[in-house]
């Protein structure tokens, strides 16, 4: 994420062209949950995710930011605002 241009980057080596720029105003930046592993007994892990939204304001593209999943919310929205900041 670049803060002085306002533009954030999701670097894709498979993908065509290899990075999405998005305009910040087009990020929509949230905490995702995913399910614990099947027959395990451990915590849902959280991570900060961006959805990336079309004209339409639709979802076009989704992709975690920055950190490996954490077990507490708490730690993501902290990592969240030094990405705000």
């Amino acid at each position: 994420m670049n803060r002085k241009n306002r533009m954030v980057y999701e670097f894709r080596p498979n993908g065509p062209g290899g990075v999405l720029t998005v305009p910040w105003h087009k990020a929509c930046f949230h905490i995702g949950r995913s399910s614990p592993a099947a027959g395990s007994a451990s915590n849902y892990s959280f991570d900060l995710r961006c959805n990336v939204l079309g004209d339409q304001r639709m979802v076009r593209d989704t992709f975690a930011v920055g950190m490996d999943g954490s077990t507490s919310r708490g730690a993501v929205l902290e990592h969240l605002e030094m990405v705000r900041r």
